[in-house]
């Protein structure tokens, strides 16, 4: 055997077990949606107390993405990466024994944990694999988010059917103890060893952590609290009186701090642009999501009026489009560069929506064909820029910079559903807060202005990709720290 071949093995069984990782997260965080009926039947719980079964995932994995971040420049992304999946591993296996519903939330807060390895991940591929193949590799994890979805939906409703609720974390751990030791096999340590570790930010700002956790948490708790009507507005307030308050405490401790939290100063302008079109996609992505299922169900003349089954049937081609096109934006990266395919996707979608908001109504088949033409272009962009930020970021601060991308996705995409909510809330006759979605529970004038919103975006996408450097061209790669060319 060549070693050209055993090269081509090596990195191709590393791009399995990255995407084994990313895999496990996503499909973690969704394989309960199909069980919280028998959750809430189970432990005695409300609809609105079952939303913590992902808030509490969410929150965990949002306060400590930057954190475990900077540690994984610190000791090592490698190291880094094992520790976190260690934890998520332990526990998927101490889910078994859920017999109360905090005891859930624990678990699931821990589980949460997985979260951080995402950004790891990013990380990874541009340390380990040459620049022609890397965005094809990001392309494949990001198909992984999909796939998880796609099998831990109808995985974990049967499980809940036939066995118990609670195998669906037993059930999975062996495949997490696989991926560490995979990953302990193949990969390396990514952290530049040529760097004192002062440097590369071991040590961070207590009050950074702590103020920043108290912001990202409130947040969240006040978008889903919002969302649900869980609380009054007295207690809303409240919650956002804390984010302003945590907010400012955070800023004011990251410019006071030798060792902040999240150092801007080193990131550059890609950096900050590709990040900030990231959280634009992650909220349309979940204002579509969250939209299309009402126009699906929503009985005649204001919706196509199809059963849950029949919707999640057409959703499914959603989740197809993304999972197979997303390998394939990375190869139109390599082939056209970022640049152009983040054009390519961003008018695509844009064109796809701007079509359904004109003519919301015309039939089911064509209302899910024209968004899965949009999460096609959404594909594109993201593939475009997740390697605009890893090939233009400061090696030293590698993983740090793509946490705050993680991060700012996570965010977005947690203001997705409140921004069509309140869409709803504007044009339609009654609360939609019931169970039944009833033929006066929206106008059909909500989804045109939904999918119009979702279509500006992606505008405000196009014009803000035309403002970033190409750091990858089909003539070689440019990397913007040592700008060396590599040809491909």
């Amino acid at each position: 055997m060549s070693p050209g071949e055993e090269s081509k093995i090596n990195l191709t069984t590393k791009a399995l077990s990255l995407a084994l990782t990313a895999f496990l997260v996503m499909y973690v965080e969704a394989v309960l949606y199909t069980s919280v009926p028998a959750i809430q039947a189970e432990l005695g719980i409300s609809p609105v107390e079952a939303s913590w079964i992902f808030t509490s995932y969410l929150v965990t994995g949002s306060v400590l993405i930057p954190l475990m971040g900077r540690i994984g420049d610190a000791i090592g992304r490698r190291r880094t990466l094992i520790l976190i999946l260690t934890i998520f591993g332990i526990s998927l296996l101490l889910g078994g024994s859920v017999n109360s519903f905090r005891l859930l939330l624990g678990l699931r807060a821990a589980q949460g944990v997985g979260m951080t390895a995402l950004p790891l991940i990013y990380a990874i591929v541009r340390e380990e694999f040459p620049p022609n193949r890397a965005p094809v590799i990001q392309g494949i994890l990001a198909a992984m988010n999909g796939i998880g979805l796609l099998i831990a939906l109808p995985a974990g409703g049967w499980v809940t059917e036939n066995l118990d609720w609670r195998l669906n974390f037993v059930l999975i751990s062996p495949l997490a103890l696989l991926s560490i030791l995979l990953n302990i096999a193949l990969l390396k340590d990514t952290r530049d060893l040529s760097l004192d570790k002062s440097v590369s930010g071991v040590r961070v700002s207590v009050a950074s952590v702590l103020s920043f956790a108290a912001l990202v948490t409130s947040l969240l708790v006040l978008i889903t609290v919002h969302t649900t009507g869980e609380s009054g507005k007295y207690a809303q307030g409240l919650l956002l009186a804390i984010f302003i308050v945590s907010l400012l405490a955070f800023r004011w401790s990251e410019r006071r701090s030798s060792a902040p939290l999240l150092p801007i100063s080193t990131l550059n302008r890609n950096v900050k642009l590709g990040v900030f079109c990231a959280s634009i996609i992650a909220v349309t992505f979940q204002l579509v999501l969250f939209v299309l299922p009402y126009l699906l169900q929503t009985p005649p003349p204001n919706g196509f009026g199809l059963t849950p089954t029949e919707s999640g049937a057409y959703m499914m081609l959603l989740i197809v489009s993304y999972a197979i096109s997303s390998p394939l934006a990375g190869y139109l990266v390599v082939r056209v560069g970022m640049k152009r395919t983040a054009y390519a996707g961003s008018l695509l979608s844009a064109a796809a929506y701007l079509t359904v908001a004109v003519k919301p109504l015309q039939s089911p088949l064509l209302e899910v064909t024209l968004v899965s033409l949009g999460l096609v272009g959404m594909a594109f962009i993201n593939n475009s820029l997740i390697n605009i930020v890893v090939y233009s970021a400061d090696k030293s601060y590698l993983s740090t910079t793509t946490s705050l991308y993680t991060l700012l996705r996570t965010l977005g995409s947690s203001l997705g559903p409140l921004i069509g909510g309140l869409i709803f809330s504007m044009y339609s006759y009654s609360e939609i807060k019931t169970t039944q979605i009833t033929s006066s529970s929206i106008e059909p004038l909500s989804y045109s202005l939904a999918f119009a919103v979702a279509s500006s975006l992606f505008l405000i996408v196009l014009a803000t990709v035309s403002l970033i450097d190409e750091p990858f061209s089909p003539k070689g790669f440019v990397d913007k720290q040592s700008l060396d060319i590599t040809k491909l």
